[in-house]
Order: C-alpha cells, then sequence, then structure tokens
C-alpha cells in the first residue's frame, strides 16, 4: 500500500481521518469560494496534532479491548456518538464507546455539551491519556458509564449556574463541559476518581449482567 496515495480532493471525514493516521504528513483542507477563484486552508500545526492525538486515542483503546479479548473496531468518524464499537467474540452483545482525549498530567479533560445526555447502560466514555511522543508519562484510561457522565456533569454545571460569579453577576450558560482528571480537582468540575481502568464495567454489560452505576465511588 505505500505506492498508493489518497487522492486530496477527498475530504470526506472518514477519509481525512483514516489518511491522516496512514500517512502524518497528509494535511486534510477545506474549501472556500470567493468570486470564481477556490481557496484551499490546510490545518494548523496545533489542530493537526489535536487531531491525530484524538485518531491515536481512538485506536489504542480499542487495541486495549482487543487486548482483553473483545472485537473492537473504530467507527472513523461515520457515527456521531461512537467512537469504538465493541463487542463479545460471539457478536451478539455490544457496547458503544465515546473517547475523549487528554494529555497525562493535565488537570481536565474537555467532553462537551453530549455528556449531559444518558445514551442508556450500553454506551460509555473512555478517557484517555495519551503520553506526548518522547513522554515519560504513562497511558491513563478512565472507563465511564454514559449514566454517571451526565448527572454528575449536569449536575456540577447546574451548580455553577446557581453560584454568582464575580461581583455577584450570575454565570451565563455556555456549551462548554469538562472533568477533572485526579488526583487534580476545580470547583464546579466533577472528578472522575474511582474510574481509572475500570474496564470491568464494561465486562459486566458484555457477560449480560446488570451494570451497577459507580457514581461517588
Amino acid at each position: 500500500m505505500s505506492g498508493v496515495r489518497p487522492s486530496i480532493g477527498d475530504s470526506s471525514s472518514s477519509a481525512v481521518q483514516l489518511y491522516s493516521y496512514l500517512w502524518p504528513e497528509y494535511q486534510p483542507f477545506s474549501c472556500s469560494r470567493a468570486g470564481n477563484r477556490t481557496y484551499m486552508r490546510c490545518q494548523t500545526t496545533t489542530e493537526k496534532d489535536k487531531s491525530h492525538r484524538g485518531n491515536a486515542s481512538q485506536f489504542f483503546v480499542a487495541g486495549e479491548l482487543c487486548r482483553r479479548g473483545y472485537a473492537a473496531v473504530v467507527t472513523l468518524g461515520n457515527t456521531p456518538n461512537t467512537d469504538v464499537l465493541c463487542s463479545d467474540r460471539a457478536g451478539t452483545k455490544f457496547v458503544h464507546i465515546q473517547v475523549k482525549t487528554f494529555v497525562p498530567g493535565t488537570q481536565t479533560c474537555s467532553v462537551g455539551l453530549k455528556a449531559e445526555r444518558a445514551f442508556g447502560p450500553n454506551f460509555f466514555w473512555v478517557l484517555a491519556g495519551i503520553p506526548l511522543v518522547g513522554s515519560t508519562e504513562s497511558f491513563r484510561y478512565f472507563v465511564v458509564p454514559s449514566a454517571d457522565m451526565a448527572s454528575n456533569v449536569a449536575a456540577t454545571h447546574a451548580t455553577w449556574l446557581e453560584t454568582p460569579g464575580k461581583g455577584g453577576k450570575a454565570h451565563r450558560d455556555n456549551p462548554v463541559r469538562a472533568v477533572c482528571i485526579p488526583p487534580h480537582t476545580r470547583p464546579y468540575h466533577w472528578s472522575v476518581d474511582g474510574y481509572e481502568d475500570r474496564w470491568e464495567l464494561i465486562d459486566a454489560v458484555l457477560a449480560g449482567d446488570r451494570m451497577i452505576s459507580v457514581s461517588g465511588a
């Protein structure tokens, strides 16, 4: 496959993610028109680095699940709420996983507004701490059931909205949602302490057992 190069005109989401993973030098672009001219804009280095880290984290999570005896595939952006689809060996039970990436050592991980939505007992969040190249930090994984993420993120955000800000002014609502990565804590941020390497929560669902919330563990 080394002699085959992707068409630079193929900027679909799945193609961009696959090409970026296989060919790190590939830079997806966006097009705009002004009059009869077409302008192409490549991603900045920062944007590209974030995109590559996000793509890599999904493959690392899928690899960790495969290492544990499951079948796991990366959806390459084709499903908005599922980054990794994982099944038991028989292919009869499934879990959907949303992956968010952070760099080990940072205090928070952004999860977005959808974190407040409980998708069901077969949906999980995996916050993947992927070290930078050359870093001595270890990989970190936090496995959080969707219901736990939704209830806690919504509750802490509601508390923030109800608490007066500087000068007694009310906080203005916004779509930003983030959680704290242990051992760090912040006011009005839920900490995912107690969820590190909790792969057994996925084991229970794929085994057909009733999944128990561990919120507050």
